[in-house]
């Protein structure tokens, strides 16, 4: 008998719960309503490609390759400087040593690893 008197109080429960629920909002005359054209011709198919420019060949990076222990940082400076046969300015607070292992690679590489052991900033 407490099972009949269940459903009828389990119905109503539903039923007040589903009136409480919000209705979704309605959307405004315009709101997102894309005008659809109906017909027109389809476009012909693109039957000529422009050419491609042709690839851009890369200049050939010069690589270097430098190796020392407990070297004077203003000393390696002068020298790779020298065998890039670029201008250099050194600070007169360049001071320091250091050691480095660098098997071909380029000079910004390698002024990058240097500037990670020394306080030193290059700019190109």
């Amino acid at each position: 008998m407490t099972s009949r008197l269940n459903i009828p109080g389990v119905i109503l429960i539903s039923l007040a719960l589903a009136a409480c629920a919000p209705t979704p909002p309605k959307p405004g005359a315009g709101h997102v309503d894309i005008p659809r054209v109906v017909g027109g011709e389809t476009p012909p198919p693109v039957t000529a490609v422009p050419p491609l420019p042709p690839p851009r060949v890369p200049e050939p990076t010069e690589v270097y390759s430098v190796v020392g222990i407990d070297v004077p940082l203003r000393e390696l400076l002068f020298e790779l400087a020298r065998d890039a046969k670029i201008n250099v300015d050194i600070q007169p607070d360049v001071q320091g040593r250091v050691s480095i292992n660098a098997i071909d690679q380029t000079l910004p590489q390698i002024l990058e690893r240097l500037s990670r052991q020394a306080r030193v900033r290059f700019r190109r």
